[in-house]
């Protein structure tokens, strides 16, 4: 026995082509009465598989989309990080700098006190 192609599931329920490779009319009229007898028990099951397929497809996008979203929060963080990195840099500049404004005008200050205490 040998198949063609693979099931199809439609409205009007299961497509199964099969190629024998000898002509068994026994079992070929029990394959066509299992066919008919349960057509009706298969629909609800092929339902069923078509709606986990939509499922697991929707599942797959949304595993997609977090996955696009993380990259993209990881990008941000890095640039964030870098931002307040360079912020803390230049913070640090500026408190040395005006650290060192005050020692001198602290020094000036003291210069002039001691050289008009001392006239």
């Amino acid at each position: 026995m040998k198949i063609d192609r693979p099931w199809h599931y439609g409205e009007e329920g299961v497509n199964l082509v099969l190629v024998f490779e000898f002509l068994d009319w026994e079992f070929l009229v029990l394959v066509l009465f299992v066919c008919f007898y349960f057509r009706e028990h298969f629909n609800p099951l092929l339902e069923q598989i078509s709606k986990l397929e939509e499922a697991l497809y929707n599942i797959q996008f949304e595993q997609h989309w977090l996955e696009a979203q993380t990259d993209r929060q990881a990008l941000v963080n890095e640039s964030m990080a870098r931002r307040a990195m360079q912020k803390a840099f230049f913070e640090s500049i500026a408190l040395i700098g005006a650290c060192s404004i005050q020692v001198y005008l602290l020094l000036q200050l003291f210069e002039r006190k001691l050289g008009t205490s001392r006239v």
